[in-house]
């Protein structure tokens, strides 16, 4: 321990005088009285000769002696020197997946993330990331401590999973050759393990309370053949005592069932039930009352299957490959080219002439609106598709080869299938309808010949259907929504918050879908009036249910340099604290301590009869 103001010591000398008046001899009490007479034959008084004596260590005395040392102590200002947490760089991770919702995790997180923002100086810099579906920095090298606050505090949690990986890759991006980096992992360590570890030159703060828990799994509509809608929920008990939970679904905002589920903890338990719904309903059940530790699993959404496409009509030049995958798909019948109540076109090579429904474009001549022709590539494999995008579902497009492709520009469409930076598949919007661009001719490749092709084909074709159901994208929390503008006005999207958002054409995903719920997406054109509008479902992750934590392997110091920090804390407050709450108890043990009576100090002594005269009857 040391002192900030030794020289204020000095003033525990001020006991000398303390312990002095409790040597020295109480002087006699004066009293005034009427008469000397009686006190003649009274003895001399004595006094004392030495006005000393000897010290008696008392309560009170050693009370008071406390009080004065505490304060002394806190006018130095004691403190104590310890090495820093932070580093000359701290990057604080912070996980926002749906499992550290479990037990108020994340509250705690961000707690413990302010006490570390809290020791700041101005010589140490912090930067935050958001650990979620996808990463993010949220600030970058703050000095100020409330900046940092700042940051923490726009962090909400979210019903995905975290992309731990890409994280810790982001925080490592934000490294500098001046200063070294190192990283807080403020997360319950996730159910996936790491792409690397151990975490070289970081720490884990582990948040592992856990709870019982009851969560909605999943939520599916479907129709039978007599055209009957049911919907299927499956509620998983995570931890919790067998018992029944109620469980009640809705439709624009009317509740029209309540069941009670009953599942074994560990188990799930699925239970059907009609539903009053027609094509592109929303539906959505919760749990009611359930008491758990994970409130934010406890609601699930659903819409109803995008209905199948009924014809399509093949134009440009024949193909036996689009043919027979048109045949393949039940219930879906190939109409003539001149009839115009075709729901779909595919159009094959040739001129696209006017796209005036949904269509699947390969390599016309000239490409679309919307894409730039800017030389052709030749022997190209597939190398990129895009994650989580709900055509490529299950399909893996992993050994295609093309011999030749056109070479694709655009800022309108979204490329979904790529070879290195050459986009072999995208998705956009043609004259205010959904369109699909192969920017390659099937026969010049290898993928019909594969087993993806029937089921990339069915997709493709439902997709570009999908537009009469309002486009119904079900995916997890925190999945990005693909935007297909058509380059003529803004999107606005309208969260399950209820504020709406708006977003350029040119962007081409919205990816602030962390909140579990139903998002509502709107195309304007620019008198900002609704062309096209489609909804995205986003429930809650179903892995981060159960609420898994585990102990990072991480390495501390292997960027961390010999020349580290320190800090001080000064207890000067915290003693001058205990200084007063000792001071409160001397006065009330002065207070309750023993007084002698003392004699009145004024009025007259009552006289008494004069003894009598010796010598006389």
């Amino acid at each position: 321990m040391s002192f900030l103001v030794p020289a204020a010591l000095g003033l525990s000398s001020l006991a000398l005088p303390l312990i002095a008046l409790y040597m020295l001899r109480s002087r006699r009490e004066r009293v005034e009285v009427s008469s000397l007479l009686l006190w003649e034959t009274a003895g001399d008084p004595l006094s004392s000769s030495r006005p000393w004596r000897r010290l008696k260590v008392t309560p009170l005395l050693l009370l008071q002696l406390a009080v004065l040392a505490a304060f002394v102590f806190s006018l130095a200002r004691p403190f104590g020197s310890e090495e820093a947490r932070l580093g000359a760089h701290t990057v604080l991770v912070m996980d926002v997946s749906g499992s550290m919702g479990m037990e108020s995790r994340f509250e705690r997180a961000r707690e413990d993330a302010l006490g570390w923002a809290g020791e700041m100086s101005g010589e140490q810099l912090v930067s935050v990331v958001e650990a979620g579906a996808l990463p993010r920095v949220v600030t970058a090298f703050s000095r100020q401590s409330e900046e940092v606050a700042d940051a923490l505090a726009s962090l909400e949690l979210t019903g995905g999973e975290a992309d731990l990986t890409e994280a810790i890759r982001l925080g490592r991006g934000l490294a500098t050759p001046e200063r070294p980096t190192d990283l807080v992992l403020f997360t319950d360590g996730g159910l996936a393990p790491l792409a690397a570890e151990p975490v070289a030159a970081a720490r884990h703060v582990r948040f592992d309370e856990t709870g019982p828990n009851w969560a909605i799994e999943s939520l599916y509509l479907e129709r039978d053949s007599a055209g009957l809608v049911r919907a299927l929920t499956s509620v998983a008990n995570h931890g919790g005592p067998a018992r029944a939970v109620g469980v009640e679904l809705e439709a624009e905002g009317t509740v029209f069932a309540r069941l009670e589920v009953s599942p074994d903890p560990g188990g799930t338990e699925q239970a059907y039930i009609e539903a009053p719904v027609g094509s592109g309903a929303v539906v959505a059940a919760r749990l009611v009352q359930s008491g758990d530790s994970l409130p934010l699993d406890d609601r699930a959404w659903a819409a109803l299957p995008i209905p199948s496409v009924n014809s399509v009509r093949v134009e440009g030049i024949e193909s036996p490959f689009v043919s027979a995958l048109v045949r393949s798909i039940p219930d879906l019948t190939e109409a003539d080219s001149s009839v115009d109540s075709a729901e779909l076109s595919v159009i094959n090579r040739g001129e696209p002439g006017e796209v005036d429904r949904p269509s699947w474009l390969i390599r016309t001549d000239p490409p679309p609106p919307g894409l730039r022709l800017v030389g052709i590539a030749a022997n190209l494999g597939v190398t990129w598709q895009r994650p989580g995008e709900p055509v490529l579902d299950d399909v893996s497009l992993a050994g295609t080869a093309v011999a030749e492709t056109q070479v694709i520009q655009t800022d309108e469409w979204l490329p979904v299938v790529k070879s290195g930076e050459v986009p072999l598949v995208l998705l956009g919007r043609v004259n205010g309808h959904r369109a699909v661009y192969f920017t390659f001719d099937l026969t010049h490749s290898n993928l019909v010949v594969q087993m993806a092709f029937p089921l990339l084909g069915v997709k493709l074709l439902e997709w570009l259907g999908g537009e009469a159901a309002g486009g119904i994208d079900p995916s997890p929390a925190g999945a990005p929504i693909p935007l297909l503008s058509s380059g003529t006005g803004t999107v606005r999207v309208t969260g399950p918050g209820g504020q709406p958002v708006i977003v350029g054409n040119k962007a081409a995903s919205f990816t602030r879908t962390g909140s579990p719920g139903v998002y509502r997406v709107e195309y304007l054109d620019v008198d900002e009036q609704v062309e096209r509008a489609e909804l995205a479902v986003r429930n809650f992750s179903p892995d981060e249910s159960a609420g898994h934590s585990r102990q990072l392997a991480v390495e501390a110091g292997t960027f961390v340099t010999d020349e580290r920090t320190s800090t001080i804390r000064e207890w000067g407050l915290w003693v001058a604290a205990l200084a007063a709450s000792l001071m409160v108890l001397e006065w009330w043990v002065a207070l309750r301590s023993p007084r002698p009576a003392r004699r009145p100090t004024r009025g007259l002594v009552t006289p008494l009869a004069a003894p009598p005269r010796r010598g006389r009857p």
